[in-house]
């Protein structure tokens, strides 16, 4: 495999040393979590929420484990466009990766915001559109001002992969063609057990799951 795709991704010795592969000793009704020894996290699915998820859970200073089940993130996916809502909740999390999308992004929406519609409907009592129309708009320039953001950004799916694999968690987070099958709720606070199509079995005190609506 090319082994520009795997950087970064959890590989070689890391992979077998992984944390995640030991299942911790917790007592009944769970333990304290400390800066020492923070909240485990696994997440199923490195798309774009997974991503996010695992960078908010590292920011917080908890331990993350990613799985994903494609071979690489490959450059395929359209232009994204990243409101200035999102765009604050980025900030909160991670600096730097705010400041990298809008680096690599264009700013839009800096005038008016809403929806048309592309062809004539209605009638006379209800009202009549023609092609063109806006059907309403919204302001996307006050509430970005006020906050100094841009209204909205976009920027390409795979530049934003990109940027939150390099800029959102520790080398090594993210484990590539590891896709989750099935979990054990180990009960009483003692964490869960989650187990991979090939049968390795991963172990935390949470699982996320942020692989669609195929997830198990």
């Amino acid at each position: 495999m090319d082994a520009l795709k795997l950087k970064g991704m959890l590989i070689g010795d890391d992979d077998t040393k992984a944390w995640w592969r030991t299942s911790p000793s917790i007592s009944k009704g769970g333990r304290s979590i400390t800066a020492q020894q923070p909240l485990m996290v696994l997440i199923a699915g490195g798309g774009l929420a997974g991503l996010i998820a695992a960078s908010a859970a590292h920011a917080k200073g908890m331990k993350v484990a990613l799985f994903e089940q494609a071979s690489s993130y490959a450059p395929y996916g359209g232009p994204i466009q990243i409101q200035s809502n999102a765009l604050h909740a980025i900030q909160n999390i991670n600096p730097v990766l705010y400041d990298e999308l809008v680096e690599a992004g264009t700013c839009t929406a800096d005038r008016v915001s809403g929806l048309k519609i592309g062809y004539r409907k209605g009638n006379k009592l209800a009202g009549l559109y023609d092609a063109g129309d806006w059907l309403v708009r919204f302001d996307t320039i006050g509430p970005a001002l006020e906050k100094g953001l841009p209204a909205t950004v976009v920027v390409d799916r795979p530049v934003i992969q990109q940027i939150l694999v390099k800029h959102g968690f520790p080398k090594g987070t993210v484990r590539i063609q590891s896709r989750i099958v099935s979990y054990e709720d180990l009960g009483e606070g003692r964490g869960v057990c989650a187990t991979l199509e090939d049968g390795t079995k991963a172990y935390a005190n949470v699982l996320i799951g942020a692989d669609g609506i195929w997830s198990q």
